[in-house]
């Protein structure tokens, strides 16, 4: 942040630089016969019925079960590291639902 001062005034750049996290890609799945699924909510209108549409379709296509269900307290939180640890170990992949 860079701050200017000039007599009475004092100007404050509000910009910085964009905070990436360090991540590694998990590994494609090959297909998603008989996996298991954890579905994230992000406490948004709409995101639970989209998740158990997705969850429906998927099992009904391809046996996909759900393993975990997950909604978080408000949107603008992230899921808390504990969940996103037990997801890890319990479920093949994750569905995170958005609503409107």
């Amino acid at each position: 942040m860079t701050t200017v001062e000039s007599g009475m005034h004092r100007l404050v750049d509000p910009t910085t630089s964009a905070m990436v996290p360090d991540f590694k890609l998990s590994n494609r799945l090959l297909n998603l016969n008989n996996k298991k699924v954890g579905l994230i909510d992000d406490a948004k209108e709409n995101a639970k019925e989209l998740l158990e549409e997705f969850a429906s379709v998927l099992n009904e296509q391809y046996g996909v079960s759900c393993q975990l269900y997950h909604q978080k307290p408000s949107a603008g939180k992230p899921t808390e590291p504990a969940i996103i640890e037990k997801i890890s170990e319990e479920c093949d992949f994750v569905i995170v639902a958005i609503g409107s």
